[in-house]
């Protein structure tokens, strides 16, 4: 016996339908979900079908008033994309002109830093020889009192020396006089691949890259197994399967 469900128009052929007879329908779905775990009859299918219609008819009418209610946004988008795009796009090109036209200075500023402070490096070395040099002499039998004071001065000539050798490296910058921060170089590290096949080797076992290859494999194969429709031609360690679905 079939199981009354209440009504969406059954078999009537669907009206018109109102602002909110998605709610309706959805409820109705409920309903056929509580009530009908199986279709039991011809009759019971054909109601099922019309439902569906039903459903199908209230999906498009609600999309339709999305796209006709949307429709002036996306022109109004359209004319701010026209409006604003050219402007923008060679505002861009002038950044990145400016930005190069910067960078360059940069470059050559850290060129220079970095000669400055291989230039005291190399300037500590000779102090710390120098000082070694006459603290040997001063240490020899018979040393004057002016080579004793000769190697503490340069002893502490190397030792300033070398304080300033130690010192960080400055970082080049521009600061403009109206600007709110200082532009800089900054290091941004990223990755190449030298060899694919050590790479894919090396990551084989990694989770992270293994559900990303399994997930490309389902797609690429979906594809390969709706086109070829047969089970005989899935490649190793894939399965095509065939699943019925009512349109």
């Amino acid at each position: 016996m079939d199981t009354d469900i209440p009504g969406s128009g059954h078999n009537q052929p669907p009206e018109p339908m109102p602002a909110e007879r998605w709610a309706e329908l959805v409820d109705n779905a409920n309903v056929w979900a509580k009530n009908v775990p199986k279709i039991n009859s011809a009759e019971q299918a054909g109601r099922c079908q019309a439902f569906v219609d039903q459903l199908r008819l209230e999906t498009e009418a609600v999309e339709g008033a999305w796209d006709k209610e949307r429709e002036p946004h996306d022109l109004a988008l359209v004319a701010l994309r026209a409006k604003y795009r050219p402007p923008l796009e060679l505002l861009g090109i002038a950044l990145d002109k400016m930005k190069a036209l910067a960078k360059d200075w940069l470059d050559r500023e850290k060129a220079r830093l970095a000669h400055e402070a291989a230039e005291r490096k190399r300037l500590a070395a000779e102090a710390e020889a120098e000082a070694l040099r006459l603290r040997q002499e001063a240490a020899r039998g018979g040393a004057t009192v002016q080579a004793e004071a000769a190697a503490r001065q340069a002893e502490q000539e190397a030792e300033a020396a070398r304080a300033l050798a130690l010192k960080p490296v400055e970082r080049p910058a521009i600061k403009g006089e109206f600007s709110a921060k200082a532009m800089s170089m900054r290091t941004y590290w990223s990755a190449v691949i030298t060899d694919e096949k050590l790479a894919l080797k090396h990551f084989a076992k990694h989770p992270a890259i293994r559900e990303a290859a399994l997930e490309a494999i389902v797609k690429l194969e979906t594809a390969h197994a709706r086109k070829v429709k047969d089970a005989a031609q899935a490649p190793p360690g894939v399965r095509f399967d065939k699943e019925e679905r009512a349109v």
